[in-house]
């Protein structure tokens, strides 16, 4: 694997000669199978790489970023079909994508974050590639052959429906409906949700792709007690309710899972609560160095 037209964000005042100076911030493609893959990274040390869930790209986690790259190397990218990555064009794997990532920056092993799909992926990767990876910190968890209620599915279904409508209709009910506003920060964190909804706006190409192209992995949810890394489940106090659920599940079933509550937080803790979401994550590596 090779990166592609590789840029430094010098108009941020941040140099890159060789990877010395410690506020530097890298960005560039990987070429995948099918595509090519944005990423940005900062810091030195340990790598720790970022999942973002979907609707969002890797600005997604700026609050992380500066505080974590302090002691770290850390990495984010656009996952397929969202940011400055390309739509999916042919099959794909969402592991090989991130396997090429790794490759083309000589990560031979990392710390995983993720953030509900990007959670779910993180999961996929450690049990696909458990000699890539060192902890999982994980949060806003949905399998989906979870046993959902009726009103759950229902809502999905109708979704389904919606986004056939057109991104506006699809990001219009995303704002609206109640059921679909609980995945959104708060009107408390007016910043967070402000970005959120720009991010939403700007990734809306992602109701129009082509998902049947990506690999879909239906076993995850049973082969959780093969994980043998350290995991973190974060709980955020405002967390919808049938991820809560599925957070039980994941400490009761993964031996080495801790977990960590984030008062007050909801779904996108990490966007609406980031001073402490930080320190969860900061105080988890540190334990398991």
């Amino acid at each position: 694997m090779k990166i592609l037209f590789p840029v430094v964000l010098i108009a941020l005042g941040f140099m890159s000669c060789n990877g010395l100076e410690k506020n530097e911030l890298n960005s560039g493609f990987v070429e995948v199978d099918g595509g090519k893959i944005y990423y940005e990274s900062k810091g030195h040390g340990d790598a720790i790489v970022l999942l973002h869930p979907g609707l969002t790209d890797l600005r997604m986690w700026k609050n992380q970023v500066n505080e974590l790259s302090e002691s770290r190397k850390v990495v984010c990218y656009d996952q397929r079909g969202y940011g400055k990555s390309d739509l999916p064009s042919k099959n794909y794997s969402p592991n090989a994508d991130l396997l090429a990532l790794l490759d083309s920056l000589r990560i031979e092993k990392a710390d995983f974050v993720g953030i509900c799909m990007g959670a779910l992926h993180a999961m996929e990767f450690a049990l696909a590639y458990p000699e890539r990876v060192n902890t999982l910190a994980l949060s806003g968890i949905s399998f989906s052959n979870w046993k959902y209620s009726e009103d759950v599915i229902k809502k999905h279904i109708e979704f389904s429906s919606i986004v056939t409508e057109g991104p506006e209709k699809a990001i219009e009910t995303i704002k609206t409906d109640p059921f679909w506003k609980q995945t959104i920060p708060s009107k408390t964190y007016k910043t967070a949700q402000k970005d959120f909804l720009d991010l939403l706006e700007e990734n809306k190409a992602a109701f129009t792709a082509n998902w049947q192209f990506k690999e879909q992995v239906f076993t995850t949810m049973d082969r959780i007690s093969e994980i043998d890394k350290p995991v973190l489940v974060i709980r955020p106090g405002n967390e919808v309710d049938y991820m809560i659920e599925i957070a039980d599940y994941l400490i009761d079933n993964i031996e080495n899972a801790e977990q960590v509550h984030i008062k007050e937080g909801g779904h996108l803790s990490n966007m609406e609560k980031p001073k402490e979401f930080n320190k969860a994550i900061l105080d988890f590596l540190a334990e398991h160095e």
